[in-house]
C-alpha cells in the first residue's frame, strides 16, 4: 500500500526505486498530484499512506531527485508516530509484571521461616521443598511456551495460567489458618498450594517478557532493549515492596492467637495477584496479539527426536556413506531446510547459556541458605536512638534495592563508557562476568559462616525449637550486605543480559521457546541444589561447621559451571540479524519425494526447491 504506479514503455509494474527518467504517477489514496520527471531537480513534498511492519500509517515523505537518479524515500511526517516511541500497550505489560512479582516474591520470602516455625520442617528439608518449588515454577516455563506457541498465543495462555496461579496463593492463604489443615497443621494445603502456583508462574514466564517484545516494530531495536531493562526493574521493584512488606505482616501482625499472621502474609500477595490479572486484561484491546503457529515446538521435538534415531542407526550401518552439514539434516525428507536451520539456531543457543543453571543454583540459595544464616546473626540493634530489627528474611531486599541502583548505572554508564573507548561488553561476556561474580560471593559466604561459628554461642530458639539462634558474640546480619552486592552485581550483568540475549538470537518462530529455554536453566539450578541437598557429601566428613563448608562446595561446583561456559562462548556467533523480523512463515513437513529432496554419497545435502 502506497506504493507508486511506474510507468515506463506504456507497461506498468510496481517499483520501490525509480530508474532515472521515469515519469510517476502520484495518484494515491490521499489525492492526485502533477506527475513528475524523476530526472529533474528539485524537491516535491506529497502526502500519502505509508506502511511500517504492516501497520498503515500517515504521515509525508520527500522524494530527492537529481540528475543521478531518484534517492529512497524520506519519512519527515508522521507526527504520532514520533510522538509515540514506545507502544502504549508495554505500561499494561509491565504493570502485570510488578504486581505479579510482587506476589510471587512476597509469598516466597516468607516461605522458609512458615516451613520451619508453622510446618515444623528441618532446615534442610525445607531447603529442599524450597528449592522444588522454584525447579517447578520454571520447569512449567517450558508448557508455557508450548501452549503460546502452538496452540493460544501468549495472551491467552498468560490469561488462563493466571487464573491458576490466583487460586495458588488463595489456598497457601486459606490452608495457613489455623485448624484448616488439621492440629497440628499438615503439609498438604501447602504442597497443593505451590503446585498451583509453580504452573502458573511457570506458564507465564516465558510468555509475558516475549509478549512485550512483540509489541515492539521491527526498527525498535533500542526501544526494545530499554523495555528489557525496564521490564526487569519492575520486577525487583515489585520484589522490593513485597520482601519489605510480608515479613513485617508475618512478625508483627498477631491473628488467630498465634504470634505470627501467615494467613495475612500469604493474602496479601493473593489479592496482588488478583491485581496483575485485572491489569493485564485492562489492556486487551490494544495488545498486538501474534497467532499461534503450527505445531512448531512439537515439530521441533519430532524433528530432534527423527534425527537422533537416524544419526544412531547410521553408526552402524557400514554401508551409509551419506554425509550430511549438520545431524540434524538426518531428516532432511520430513522438513524443510529453513525450518532445520531454525532447530540448529535454537539448539545452539540453548547449548551455549546451558551451564548458566550453576549460577541459578547459587543465586536462589539467597532464599533458603542465605535466610538460616542470617537467623544465626545479630538482627537487633539500635541506629541513632531507634530499635530497630531487621528479620531474617528481609536481608534479601537488598538485592531488589540494589537491582534498582545497578541497573540504570550499567545500563546508563558502565556499559556506555565502554562503548566509547571501542570496548564493547558483548552480551556473553557479561554473563561469564556473572558467573565469576557469583563465585566470588559465595567465597564471602563461607567466609562470613565460619566468623559466625568461631565467634557466637548458640541456643535453640524460645519459639522456634528447630532452629539455632545466637545468644552472644552475635556477627551483626549487615555482614551479608557485601555479598548480596557481589552476587547482585553478578544478576544485573547476567540476568538482565540473557533474556534480551534469548530474545533477539531466536528464530521469529521459536522466541517463546528460547524464553522458556532460558528459564529452564532456572530450573536446572534448582535441580542441582536438590540432588546435593539430599546426597549431603559434606555430611560424610561430619565437619563441625557443615553450612560453611557447603558454601565451599558450592564455590567449587560454581567455577566448574564457569570454566564450561567461557569454553562453549568462545565458539559462539552472534545472529547478525537479530533486529530483523525472521521468517514468520509456518512450517509444514516435506513429502518424501525425489523430486523435492536428493541426499547423494560424497556430496553435501542439496535440497530442491
Amino acid at each position: 500500500m502506497g506504493r507508486k504506479r511506474a510507468r515506463s514503455s506504456g507497461k506498468e509494474k510496481v517499483s520501490d526505486s525509480l530508474p532515472n527518467d521515469t515519469v510517476i504517477d502520484t495518484e494515491t489514496l490521499a489525492g492526485v498530484e502533477e506527475p513528475l520527471l524523476a530526472g529533474t531537480e528539485g524537491r516535491k513534498t506529497y502526502k500519502h499512506p505509508y506502511t511500517v511492519a504492516g501497520v498503515e500509517e500517515y504521515g509525508t515523505r520527500k522524494h530527492s531527485r537529481t540528475l543521478s537518479g531518484v534517492e529512497e524515500p524520506l519519512l519527515v511526517g508522521a507526527e504520532e508516530h514520533k510522538a509515540r516511541k514506545y507502544p502504549y500497550t508495554i505500561f499494561f505489560i509491565i504493570g502485570n509484571e510488578f504486581c505479579e512479582r510482587f506476589s510471587f516474591y512476597g509469598m516466597k520470602a516468607i516461605l522458609p521461616i512458615y516451613l520451619t516455625s508453622y510446618l515444623g520442617f528441618h532446615e534442610s528439608h525445607a531447603t529442599t521443598i524450597i528449592h522444588t518449588f522454584n525447579f517447578s515454577a520454571y520447569f512449567f516455563s517450558l508448557f508455557g511456551g508450548i501452549l503460546s506457541d502452538n496452540w493460544l498465543g501468549k495472551f491467552k495462555t498468560i490469561l488462563y495460567l493466571s487464573l491458576v496461579y490466583c487460586v495458588g496463593n488463595a489456598v497457601m492463604s486459606v490452608t495457613a489458618l489455623p485448624g484448616v489443615t488439621g492440629i497440628p497443621p499438615n503439609w498438604w494445603g501447602m504442597a497443593l498450594g505451590l503446585l498451583l502456583i509453580g504452573i502458573g508462574t511457570g506458564g507465564i514466564k516465558p510468555c509475558v517478557a516475549s509478549f512485550g517484545g512483540d509489541q515492539f516494530e521491527p526498527h525498535q531495536s533500542k526501544e526494545l532493549s530499554v523495555f528489557f531493562a525496564v521490564f526487569y526493574f519492575a520486577i525487583n521493584a515489585g520484589s522490593m515492596l513485597s520482601m519489605f512488606l510480608t515479613p513485617l505482616l508475618r512478625n508483627n501482625v498477631h491473628c488467630f492467637g498465634q504470634q505470627s499472621c501467615y494467613p495475612l502474609a500469604f493474602g496479601v500477595p493473593a489479592v496482588l495477584m488478583f491485581v496483575a490479572l485485572v491489569v493485564f486484561v485492562a489492556g486487551s484491546a490494544l495488545y498486538k496479539k501474534e497467532p499461534s503457529r503450527n505445531n512448531v515446538v512439537l515439530m521441533f521435538f519430532s524433528l530432534l527426536g527423527t534425527a537422533i534415531f537416524r544419526k544412531i542407526k547410521s553408526i552402524f550401518k557400514s554401508n551409509d556413506d551419506r554425509h550430511y552439514p549438520y545431524w540434524l539434516y538426518c531428516a532432511a525428507d520430513k522438513y524443510e531446510a529453513s525450518f532445520i536451520e531454525d532447530a540448529r539456531r535454537v539448539l545452539t543457543v540453548f547449548l551455549v547459556f546451558s551451564p548458566v543453571c550453576f549460577f541459578w543454583a547459587l543465586y536462589d540459595q539467597q532464599g533458603s541458605w542465605w535466610v538460616y544464616q542470617a537467623v544465626m546473626m545479630k538482627n537487633k540493634m539500635h541506629i541513632a536512638g531507634w530499635n530497630v530489627t531487621i528479620l531474617p528474611e528481609q536481608m534479601g531486599l537488598s538485592n531488589a534495592v540494589l537491582i534498582l541502583v545497578l541497573i540504570p548505572v550499567f545500563s546508563k554508564f558502565l556499559y556506555p563508557s565502554f562503548d566509547r573507548i571501542g570496548r564493547p561488553i558483548k552480551a556473553l561476556y557479561r554473563i561469564g562476568l556473572g558467573m565469576g561474580l557469583a563465585l566470588v560471593s559465595f567465597v564471602m559466604a563461607a567466609i562470613l559462616q565460619f566468623i559466625i561459628v568461631a565467634r557466637g554461642t548458640f541456643d535453640v530458639s524460645p519459639t522456634d525449637p528447630t532452629v539455632q539462634v545466637c545468644v552472644s558474640g552475635c556477627v551483626n546480619i549487615f555482614w551479608q550486605l557485601p555479598q548480596y552486592f557481589i552476587i547482585t552485581c553478578a544478576e544485573v550483568f547476567l540476568s538482565v543480559t540473557g533474556l534480551e540475549f534469548a530474545y533477539s538470537q531466536a528464530p521469529a518462530s521459536m522466541k517463546s521457546v528460547c524464553q522458556a529455554g532460558w528459564l529452564l536453566t532456572v530450573a536446572g539450578g534448582n535441580l542441582i541444589v536438590i540432588i546435593v541437598t539430599l546426597i549431603d557429601p559434606i555430611s560424610w566428613f561430619g565437619p563441625k561447621n557443615a553450612m560453611a563448608w557447603n558454601f565451599c562446595l558450592w564455590t567449587v561446583i560454581m567455577a566448574a559451571g564457569t570454566f564450561i561456559f567461557a569454553g562453549l562462548a568462545c565458539g559462539y556467533k552472534y545472529r547478525e540479524d537479530a533486529n530483523e523480523t525472521g521468517r514468520e512463515e509456518e512450517y509444514l513437513p516435506l513429502a518424501a519425494t525425489n523430486s523435492q529432496l536428493s541426499i547423494q554419497s560424497d556430496t553435501p545435502l542439496i535440497v530442491k526447491k
